[in-house]
């Protein structure tokens, strides 16, 4: 499932509270932390995106990924869309050009696949490539679910490198 929001504040607010939840949950651990765009907290098991293209370690812009481990210099990420290869970033790429991403922009999600979509109020579904089937969803949201894959959408649907979202 992708979370679409209208704008980079919204999107950027949904990030920073999913996070916290993953780390009063017990999912993530604060203590290891490392610094992403606009002084985010980077950590290890989160779900981030790059924002810029860096050939010399193979990293690619908006490339979905897991933090894998943080180290004094470096930051180790896995990307779904490569077969799971660990590319390592340094830790001023992460403070230039990496930020939580469990939700994204409108902006930023278009051209993805998914069997489903939570977007927020004031995105319609002129900003989405999506399934036809809109659905009422919390808070003035509106899902859009692809019904076209008879329920088995694995190999079509968004994940967030490794993890469905």
């Amino acid at each position: 499932m992708a979370l679409v929001s209208g704008t980079n504040d919204e999107a950027g607010a949904i990030n920073g509270a999913t996070q916290q939840r993953r780390v009063e949950d017990g999912e993530l651990d604060p203590r290891t932390l490392a610094l992403g765009m606009g002084e985010q907290r980077i950590l290890v098991g989160g779900t981030v995106q790059t924002h810029r293209n860096d050939p010399r370690t193979g990293v690619e812009n908006r490339a979905l990924c897991v933090v894998r481990d943080i180290r004094d210099e470096s930051i180790d990420l896995t990307s779904v869309s490569d077969g799971g290869e660990i590319r390592r970033v340094s830790r001023d790429y992460a403070l230039d050009h990496l930020q939580p991403a469990y939700a994204s922009a409108v902006h930023g999600i278009q051209g993805e696949t998914t069997d489903a979509a939570v977007v927020g109020p004031g995105v319609d579904a002129a900003g989405l490539y999506v399934g036809p089937d809109a659905r009422a969803a919390p808070e003035g949201g509106r899902d859009y679910r692809s019904d076209r894959c008879g329920g088995n959408c694995a190999g079509r649907s968004r994940t967030r490198c490794g993890r469905r979202t």
